[in-house]
């Protein structure tokens, strides 16, 4: 019987052997789980870093389109003011050539008033609005 007992525990220690072994392989294949995880969770900080700056950049560049609508609208306004002005001159080259056609001497001395009156400086006879 004592036989008997030896052969049973070499039979539980060569399982337990085996368990051992398996549990070992378990463990390495943990670690390997684990530094796989701990890859994939570098890479998400990476991939999360790149788009804070894509981020960042996307509102540099709204920041941007913004300060060109603005310089746009401030081109807008002060092409209106051109046109305004213009008009002005238009205005006036309309009485100058109004004044030119109607005396002789308007055609060499033309004077304009604070009223855009047309007079002539030598005849001072000739007045046209």
């Amino acid at each position: 019987m004592g036989k008997v007992v030896l052969d049973v525990a070499k039979v539980v220690l060569d399982v337990g052997k085996v368990v051992l072994d398996v549990a070992k392989v378990v463990l390495d294949v943990a670690k390997v789980v684990l530094d796989m995880a701990k890859v994939v969770l570098d890479v998400v900080k990476v991939v999360l870093d790149v788009a804070k700056v894509v981020l960042d950049v996307a509102k540099v560049v709204l920041d941007v389109a913004k300060m060109v609508l603005d310089v746009a609208k401030v081109v807008l306004d002060v092409g209106k003011v051109v046109l305004e002005v213009g008009k002005v001159v238009l205005d006036v080259g309309k009485v100058l050539l109004d004044g030119v056609q109607h005396c002789h001497h308007l055609r060499h001395l033309p004077i304009i008033t604070s009223s855009l009156v047309m007079t002539c400086s030598i005849c001072c006879d000739a007045s046209f609005n």
